[in-house]
């Protein structure tokens, strides 16, 4: 036993080590007790004392505020009114309840708590406390610690300790606080409240070791508390609890086999057959899903198989109202089986081959960039064949630009040209030049008795190769209709990005980086198409004189009045080749991703506003081949 001074030291410790914050009783007592049972009292429960001792308390929760260390005190000592309290994140013990009715009750069986001790101590937890927890003659099986652990860890490890051992937590038997509760995504979900021990006239009480009552004093109690505390195995009991953690979410993969009763199942409902209207199309996929998966038919066999099955089954000739056509739908469940089963013992090799397929599809995004970055190499190497390739960068980023419409690619934006993975591959301070096989060459190493003629030959020599571009298209506009017009001011004037300043790309006008001569080219192709272009009101005339300038400069910008839309800019020839496009698309009743997918895959990454005129011919006999394909697969 302790002295009372030793008492009254401990307590000094313990009201010092609870901090200031929320005071504790003033009796050494109160202050253990709250010390054990206060770290937490959010959401405390309460009830008034029955007058009956055989009736349950009333229980209630109080959640409108955090209660007192010394309320909490005050109320345990109230003989009138009985109080609980529910762990925390951390907690320094646990309690198994056992009802009076539980099979692991003394009486129901003797040895059950005895057993749950020896359970116990596999995981540290070699001291504990039985008391009555009230006249109903429960019992509560407290196990003390001599620190705080995390509550959840707790929880898990006793669960996983008890329940190997033929224990089941139940409601009314066996429960464990604190419980392996659930996690709250969006509401903070709390641990299961239990009353305190030993409240004046709660029938509460220590028992001996042949469960019978032996007192009902705090102080007994307390001592109890202090000499299991210090004589559990904490070290093991700290190993214990992070693998129970971690063996919560491992899972045991059982391997039921279920094929059997899957068989039996077929059976027995294709031994009745027929016994109303309605349920030719359900028969005929179980009838193919045996013989399929049971009996390995396939094709033409399993057709005949469905067939001779379905007219010789039970019910067949009065019920069954596609007797006309029940050759038809024999092949068409025949197919759709094979579609979804495999014969057993084999591989699912169709369907692994077809995901492997789905897989190897390369994202469209990444299809985009490689494609950006293979124009923008064919470019840069058009120029330096062709002597061409400006030394500052704003001057190289346009030339770029315009020699990717040369050579028939759409010209990359400056956002895409100033990515980190693109800029290396043409600017100036990144950028040292390509060999002949298109790979990045290295500087060269300059001797110091090396002339600058002889360095420029070294640089500039031959072995560069000369690229010829596969086909050379112009830019063709209609009237009111310029895709590559600057963007208005306002537009410049509210963008926050280094691309968008108020003075345009380059710094100066704001207009599509193409030659004059190329458009006044373009003017002079043919008679028609120089009435078709020729310059309005809203935009100015293009000098014809531009032409003779060594310099590239940019064609000046056609800002329309009037609000355009895009039928104006479409000839009627493309116009009624998207309207059979868009009709066909609706017969075949795709969804947008499975067409994106299918153009895709037929015209290399591109999406459908990246296709030309000739290829959206293309697209229009792709889309009615494969609206051939479905109706001749409907009519099979």
């Amino acid at each position: 036993m302790q002295s009372p001074a030793t008492a009254k030291q401990n307590g000094i410790k313990r009201a010092a080590k609870k901090g200031s914050s929320d005071p504790l009783p003033k009796d050494l007592k109160g202050q253990h007790l709250c010390e054990i049972f206060g770290s937490y009292l959010y959401c405390t429960i309460y009830a008034d004392m029955p007058a009956d001792t055989r009736e349950k308390p009333e229980w209630h929760t109080q959640r409108r505020y955090k209660l007192k260390s010394r309320v909490l005190y005050r109320d345990w000592q109230d003989a009138e009114k009985l109080i609980g309290v529910r762990p925390g994140h951390t907690i320094a013990y646990a309690l198994l309840d056992i009802d009076i009715n539980s099979p692991y009750h003394p009486k129901q069986d003797a040895n059950a708590i005895a057993r749950i001790e020896a359970a116990l101590e596999t995981i540290g937890i070699t001291r504990t406390i039985r008391i009555r927890s009230s006249w109903s003659e429960g019992i509560h099986l407290y196990l003390p610690l001599p620190e705080p652990v995390k509550t959840f860890d707790l929880a898990v490890s006793l669960k996983n300790c008890l329940e190997p051992q033929g224990f089941k937590f139940k409601a009314g038997h066996l429960e464990c606080f604190p419980n392996v509760k659930a996690y709250g995504n969006t509401i903070k979900i709390e641990y299961l409240a239990h009353r305190l021990p030993l409240q004046p006239a709660s029938g509460s009480c220590l028992l001996d070791e042949a469960f019978n009552p032996s007192s009902n004093k705090l102080k007994d109690f307390l001592q109890r508390w202090d000499i299991a505390a210090t004589g559990q195995d904490i070290i093991t009991l700290k190993q214990a609890l992070p693998l129970a953690r971690k063996n919560r979410f491992k899972r045991i993969r059982r391997r039921l086999n279920k094929i059997d009763s899957w068989k039996q199942d077929l059976e027995t409902v294709l031994a009745e057959g027929w016994t109303g209207h309605g349920q030719t199309n359900q028969l005929l996929k179980e009838i193919g899903c045996y013989g399929h998966v049971f009996l390995g038919h396939s094709q033409e066999e399993l057709v005949d198989f469905i067939y001779r099955q379905a007219i010789s089954s039970p019910g067949y000739g009065k019920w069954c109202r596609h007797q006309h056509e029940i050759r038809l739908r024999s092949r068409v469940w025949a197919t759709a089986v094979e579609q979804y089963y495999w014969p057993i013992g084999t591989y699912d090799t169709k369907h692994r081959d077809h995901k492997e397929a789905a897989n190897n599809i390369a994202p469209f995004n990444s299809v985009r960039a490689q494609n950006a970055r293979e124009s923008i190499k064919a470019a840069v190497q058009h120029l330096e064949a062709t002597g061409s390739l400006p030394d500052k960068a704003t001057e190289r980023s346009y030339a770029v630009r315009q020699a990717q419409s040369e050579l028939g690619r759409s010209s990359s934006s400056l956002e895409t040209l100033y990515k980190v993975e693109n800029k290396k591959l043409w600017h100036p301070d990144l950028y040292s030049g390509y060999c002949s096989e298109g790979k990045p060459i290295k500087p060269p190493v300059i001797d110091e008795t090396n002339s600058l003629s002889e360095t420029k030959a070294v640089t500039t020599g031959k072995s560069v190769e000369h690229l010829k571009p596969s086909e050379i298209k112009g830019l063709r506009t209609e009237e009111e209709i310029m895709k590559c017009t600057g963007c208005v001011d306002e537009v410049f004037s509210l963008s926050k990005t280094k691309f968008y300043s108020g003075k345009g790309g380059a710094g100066g006008i704001k207009s599509f980086p193409q030659e004059k001569s190329n458009t006044v080219a373009l003017f002079r192709e043919s008679a028609d198409m120089a009435d078709a272009v020729k310059p309005t009101s809203h935009a100015q005339a293009v000098d014809l004189t531009a032409s003779k300038s060594p310099t590239i400069k940019p064609a000046p910008v056609l800002r329309s009045s009037k609000k355009t839309t895009l039928e104006k800019g479409i000839s009627k020839t493309v116009s009624q080749t998207i309207k059979a496009i868009q009709t066909t698309v609706q017969k075949l009743g795709w969804p947008i991703e499975k067409i994106n997918l299918f153009i895709s895959q037929k015209f290399k990454g591109k999406r459908r506003a990246q296709l030309s005129d000739e290829e959206l011919v293309e697209l229009l006999y792709h889309l009615r081949v494969q609206c051939l394909e479905c109706k001749k697969l409907e009519a099979s």
